[in-house]
């Protein structure tokens, strides 16, 4: 129902619209990072070769329309940016309707108990439909990115090493790190799962006390806070081991291209303008290709809030 209430809903002219629009402003961004990349490179050539000059004549546009400067590269990056973040912002708010709207009549009709009803339509409808915004986002971006910079990192690896030397590394990588990451991180979509459960408990009893101050003791809330720090700190140690793992990864990755492309450079067989395209574009892929290492904690997070819908609408849909 979740995604049926929005996407075969009222507002689905609006969400299959919109979505469309936004995939587009993804590819868009994605492919003026690709030129982004041969902008980086002839930079560094003019650098290279003391070229103040042509240095900063790459910095202009020569003509209204795009030619590759860096000038309409930010321009197209700011603008692109701004807009798609503003609509998948709306887009995002329509579904958390569609899903409120769709669950309010049911919920009154049945006339249930529900635990965390309150947490679920006000707050769980929102996060859900952000994290899948953001996560479809960057997953969609990671697509794109690997379909613009594969081949720019093929051909360079071509040059001056064997066929697809960098893209088989970028490629090796990230497949050991997104193993580690699932094993370090194993245990957290549980652990986010039941410290909402416990935060809801804690939430409804502070809203009671609003209406019966006898409802509860303070020693009946120190106990259910007690459970939440519990609950917190245990999260807060996983997390941290998660951290350092992903931290020590990204860290270690940065200098992955330098380690395998620096003896060439220094043998003198491309130029630096050539080194940092390699750097850059190998940046890119590993990147979209340790999609999951990235977004593991927000994919937790969905994970736990999808459990938690479910279950409502299992509680509220049950005859």
């Amino acid at each position: 129902m979740i995604f049926k209430a929005y996407f075969y809903g009222a507002h689905r002219l609006y969400a299959w619209s919109m979505m469309t629009a936004l995939m587009v402003a993804v590819g868009l961004e994605a492919w003026v990072l690709t030129e982004l990349n041969v902008f980086i490179g002839g930079f560094w050539e003019a650098i290279g070769s003391y070229d103040s000059e042509g240095t900063w004549n790459i910095f202009l546009p020569q003509s209204f329309l795009y030619d590759g400067s860096f000038t309409w590269i930010a321009i197209i990056l700011v603008v692109n940016g701004a807009l798609l973040s503003y609509f998948s912002n709306k887009w995002t708010f329509w579904w958390r309707q569609s899903i409120v709207e769709e669950y309010i009549p049911v919920y009154l009709e049945k006339n249930k108990d529900v635990e965390g009803a309150a947490q679920r339509i006000q707050e769980d409808t929102y996060k859900f439909a952000r994290y899948v915004r953001d996560l479809g986002r960057g997953f969609l971006k990671a697509v794109f990115i690997l379909i613009g910079f594969i081949p720019v990192l093929w051909t360079l690896s071509d040059l001056h090493w064997s066929t697809g030397y960098f893209v088989w590394i970028a490629l090796a990588i990230s497949i050991g790190g997104i193993a580690i990451s699932v094993w370090v991180g194993r245990k957290l979509p549980g652990l986010e799962y039941n410290n909402q459960k416990v935060e809801a408990t804690f939430r409804k009893q502070l809203v009671l006390l609003e209406d019966d101050r006898e409802a509860f003791t303070d020693k009946t809330l120190f106990e259910t806070f007690d459970e939440i720090r519990k609950n917190y700190f245990t999260l807060f140690n996983n997390y941290f081991a998660f951290s350092v793992w992903s931290r020590v990864y990204w860290q270690t990755a940065v200098f992955i291209p330098l380690l395998f492309a620096l003896p060439q450079y220094f043998a003198v067989q491309f130029s630096v303008g050539i080194l940092h395209q390699i750097s850059n574009a190998f940046g890119k892929v590993h990147e979209s290709f340790s999609y999951l290492i990235d977004n593991w904690t927000t994919i937790t997070e969905l994970k736990s809030v999808k459990t938690r819908l479910d279950e409502f609408e299992e509680t509220i849909y049950d005859e």
